[in-house]
């Protein structure tokens, strides 16, 4: 082996480490273009999903049959209707049901228990809560609503009544 041979595998290892360095270095600056590109991406489709749910939010209105409408809430979360709903200051009441945006400590004293939280995932209206509140005061407003039962006194919960009867 001459010196000429050496002193050209020593360039071609100096080529190659030149060449990785070069390619590593463009990796880095493309994953960070990317990662750039993609939290852009993510902050334009947030903004798009507020506006549209905004849209939508000042386009909502009232259940034609309000009756039904919360007949439909209770069915699908109890497997109960009410005969007849009432508006009140806590939210919707009928026949030992309550249909609220009140915390379950609110409404504990008033002899009801929570029993369901009414989910938008569980209907076909993807606003539950927003055409509860404007039902209720008259402005769509997100809040978290509740279904609560009015708690028996001296009576056991039903599946262990008839364990026990």
């Amino acid at each position: 082996m001459t010196e000429a041979d050496l002193v050209l595998g020593m360039l071609l290892a100096a080529g190659f480490a030149l060449l990785g360095a070069l390619i590593t270095y463009g990796n880095v600056r493309q994953a960070r273009a990317l990662r750039a590109l993609e939290e852009a991406w993510r902050d334009w489709a947030e903004r798009d999903l507020q506006l549209k749910r905004e849209r939508e939010r000042r386009s909502l209105q009232a259940p034609p049959d309000p009756q039904a409408y919360l007949n439909r809430i209770a069915r699908s979360l109890l497997g109960r209707e009410a005969v007849r709903w009432e508006r009140t200051e806590e939210g919707f009441a009928g026949d030992g049901l309550l249909l609220s945006p009140l915390p379950p400590e609110a409404v504990e004293g008033r002899g009801f228990r929570e029993a369901a939280r009414v989910d938008a995932l569980a209907f076909e209206d993807a606003w539950v809560a927003e055409t509860l509140s404007l039902m209720h005061a008259g402005v769509p407003e997100p809040r978290r609503w509740r279904l609560y039962v009015r708690q028996r006194p001296g009576r056991l919960p039903r599946p262990l009544a008839r364990v026990w009867s």
